[in-house]
């Protein structure tokens, strides 16, 4: 009876593995997306010393990239790296002037990214997803009559984000949503127009693209 016992357990555990490995995620899964969206922030602008200077809503474009591993069938860390930009007034925000009043500010972001998969099934994932580590604010150009502007800051970010896969086979299509907080401040020492202004953006973003799953 114990011989039997013990059989049954092992059937059960190695059936159980086996399905775990059918689910769009699980431990040892290694995923990657690709996205484009919108991303509606409100952008603002202070001196150094902490007097405001600008604040305006503004949209931008976001083009992030996102790779995540399986530490658990739940639990996944990952790593972002993305870029989102702003056409936005100089005169407001940064206290100068070109011809057109606008200019076009990036904004950069390199995170550590924690997941908890919430709702998994072999074609779908849904999951929270937790995300800090540095972003920055930089942008550059030359106005008419040869007058060269640029601006770089550094600093960090959060993000709080759900996503959802869904696969066909391998690829699928995945939706984003995120709210978030950046803030950066500026290499004062480079002598570089509003370098003395720092930069804070928050707000929300919505992604959509294609994923790949590499199966264990």
């Amino acid at each position: 009876m114990k011989r039997f016992t013990i059989i049954v357990s092992l059937i059960c555990a190695f059936s159980g593995f086996g399905y775990a490995q059918d689910l769009a995620f699980h431990k040892g899964s290694f995923q990657i997306n690709v996205t484009e969206g919108t991303t509606y922030g409100n952008y603002e602008t202070q001196y150094v010393g902490g007097e405001a200077v600008g604040f305006g809503h503004i949209v931008g474009c976001r083009d992030p990239f996102q790779l995540e591993y399986g530490i658990s069938n739940k639990w996944g860390i990952g790593i972002s790296s993305g870029a989102d930009y702003y056409y936005l007034n100089p005169t407001q925000f940064y206290g100068f002037n070109v011809s057109n009043n606008q200019i076009k500010a990036f904004t950069t972001e390199f995170t550590i990214d924690g997941s908890y998969h919430f709702l998994v099934t072999r074609k779908l994932d849904i999951a929270a997803v937790l995300s800090y580590g540095s972003s920055g604010v930089s942008f550059k150009g030359t106005d008419a009559g040869d007058n060269n502007y640029s601006y770089t800051s550094t600093g960090g970010m959060l993000r709080l984000g759900i996503h959802g896969r869904f696969y066909f086979g391998h690829f699928g299509i995945v939706a984003m949503g995120s709210v978030f907080s950046e803030s950066s401040s500026p290499l004062v020492d480079k002598g570089e127009v509003g370098n003395h202004y720092s930069t804070s953006i928050s707000g929300f973003a919505k992604e959509f693209g294609i994923c790949y799953r590499f199966k264990k």
